[in-house]
């Protein structure tokens, strides 16, 4: 039998995740909770869960970089032959 368990210990409940390092990484670790919290409730509407994703994207901020130089990288043929035989 189980021992019994005292009151503030919830079934299923998990434990926070560890603070992330970047502004960008909480917002969308935020984002991503929110969602969580919505698919938790019973009886959730596809509106709510509308209006959670847009909340999730405007929060997401996507930049593109072209501040470096992007390097090349050389090939051999036979390296590729290799992959392409194992991947068949």
């Amino acid at each position: 039998m189980a021992e019994p368990q005292p009151a503030e210990v919830h079934e299923g409940a998990a434990d926070p995740h560890a603070p992330t390092s970047t502004a960008e990484d909480r917002k969308a670790a935020a984002a991503l909770s929110a969602l969580d919290a919505l698919e938790s409730e019973n009886g959730a509407k596809k509106e709510v869960d509308g209006k959670a994703l847009d909340k999730a994207m405007k929060g997401l901020n996507v930049k593109d970089s072209k501040d470096g130089e992007k390097k090349s990288v050389k090939v051999e043929a036979a390296d590729v032959t290799l992959l392409v035989r194992f991947a068949s």
